[in-house]
C-alpha cells in the first residue's frame, strides 16, 4: 500500500521500504550511542578534566571559568561545550569516576581468600597511591563537591558510604578472627581513610618519600601505633 504526502509542492508516493528506511536509521542511531563517544571525543574530554583539575586546585571549582578552560586548550567556549554540558558536570564526573574505579579495586583486594592481615596492607597501599596518583582530582573532590546539584552529590556520597560500608564489614570480619583489636568498625574505617585521605594536603610528588614508603610507614602506625612494644 502507498500514501500520497506533499513535500515542496510536489506529490511523493511514500511507499513501505520508506519505514524500512527509517527502522535501519533508528538501529544505527542505537548502535552509536551504544558505543558511546569516539575516542577522539574521549581523549579530548580527558584533556579538559586533566586541565580542569590542576585549575580547580589552583583556583577552585568558582574561581575556575569555562574561559579560563577554553583559552588554555586553545578552543572557543562552544568548542567545550559540545564536549561537556557544564563546569558542574565537569566536576561530578572527574569525582565519580575517581572515587567508582577505587571503589572497584577495593572490592577486588577484599575478595580475595587471604588472611586479614594481608588484606589490610594491600587495601592500605591501594588508598595511598590513589592519592599520590591523583593527588589533584581527590583534592578537589573534598574541597569542591559542596558545588554538585543534590542528585550528583547523592551519587557520590553513595559510593562514599559503600567504601566504608566495604571496609568497615572488613574490619568486622578480622575482629571476629582474631586478626584486628576490638573497636568500633566504622571508628577503625574512618581512621583508615581520614589518615589515607589527609595526604592531599601534606603529599609533595618531589618529596623524599617514595609512594611505597609512605604506603609502609602508614600500615605500621595503623596497624601496630606509636608506642614501642613493651619489653618483657
Amino acid at each position: 500500500m502507498t500514501t500520497a504526502r506533499i513535500v515542496d509542492d510536489v506529490e511523493r508516493v511514500e511507499t513501505p521500504f520508506d519505514h524500512i528506511k527509517t527502522a535501519e536509521r533508528r538501529r544505527l542511531l542505537t548502535r552509536r550511542k551504544q558505543r558511546g563517544p569516539s575516542p577522539l571525543k574521549r581523549a579530548r574530554r580527558k584533556e579538559i578534566f586533566d586541565l580542569a583539575i590542576v585549575l580547580m586546585r589552583k583556583k577552585g571549582f568558582v574561581g575556575t571559568s569555562v574561559q579560563d578552560l577554553a583559552d588554555r586548550l586553545e578552543f572557543s567556549k562552544a568548542n567545550f561545550y559540545y564536549h561537556i554540558k557544564s563546569k558542574e558536570e565537569m566536576l561530578y564526573h572527574i569525582s565519580f569516576e575517581t572515587l567508582s574505579a577505587n571503589l572497584e579495586r577495593i572490592k577486588a583486594i577484599l575478595d580475595n581468600n587471604v588472611p586479614h592481615p594481608e588484606r589490610m596492607l594491600a587495601v592500605i597501599d591501594c588508598f595511598v597511591k590513589l592519592v599520590v596518583d591523583h593527588t589533584a582530582a581527590i583534592s578537589v573532590y573534598f574541597e569542591d563537591k559542596r558545588h554538585l546539584t543534590p542528585q550528583h552529590l547523592a551519587m557520590v556520597n553513595k559510593l562514599e558510604r559503600q567504601t566504608v560500608d566495604a571496609l568497615s564489614d572488613f574490619y568486622r570480619e578480622g575482629v571476629e578472627t582474631g586478626d584486628f583489636r576490638n573497636i568500633d568498625p566504622a571508628i577503625a574505617a574512618f581512621g583508615i581513610l581520614g589518615t589515607c585521605f589527609w595526604l592531599t594536603k601534606w603529599y609533595q610528588p618531589k618529596g623524599p618519600l617514595l609512594a611505597s614508603a609512605i604506603s609502609q610507614q602508614v600500615h605500621a602506625l595503623l596497624s601496630e601505633g606509636y608506642r614501642q612494644p613493651v619489653r618483657q
